[in-house]
């Protein structure tokens, strides 16, 4: 579910990037004219449907972004979130699918730590334990 809400999270933010390089010009031009980012993005929700977060998300984008290869990196990733978002959901809806995530995650987890114990625990029966048995035997030396 974490990874399901962080995936959508990511690709709402992709929606709003990929209408702004769709209207880059229009975008530019409102943000120029506006006097305080307040009102560039209230007009960038106003003009293009966008929500708070996807606004936010294009007066945060540096111009490096508005190059081919980030537009191609943008849409790459977008369309990558949402074969995630689309598997997320799978999971979730197939209790079987949840339970082979779970076995293989605990099966990958005894190969990386499942080795023999390295402690050894207490050998013979302790009937009950006193104060000085927790007190560490060692020679000292007494002067007066």
């Amino acid at each position: 579910e974490f990874d399901l809400k962080k995936a959508q999270a990511r690709a709402h933010i992709l929606e709003g990037l990929r209408i702004a390089l769709d209207h880059i010009d229009e975008i530019i031009a409102i943000i120029r004219q506006s006097q305080t980012s307040e009102i560039a993005k209230n007009q960038l929700m106003d003009n293009y449907g966008l929500s708070d977060k996807q606004a936010q998300a294009i007066l945060d984008m540096r111009l490096v972004r508005l190059t081919g290869l980030e537009r191609e990196k943008i849409e790459s990733e977008y369309q990558d979130l949402l074969k995630a978002i689309a598997d997320y959901k799978e999971i979730l809806a197939s209790k079987d699918r949840i339970n082979q995530i779970i076995y293989e995650e605990l099966m990958e987890i005894q190969r990386k730590f499942g080795d023999k114990r390295r402690t050894e625990l207490m050998v013979g029966e302790v009937l009950s334990i006193e104060d000085e048995d927790l007190i560490e035997e060692e020679e000292v030396a007494v002067t007066s």
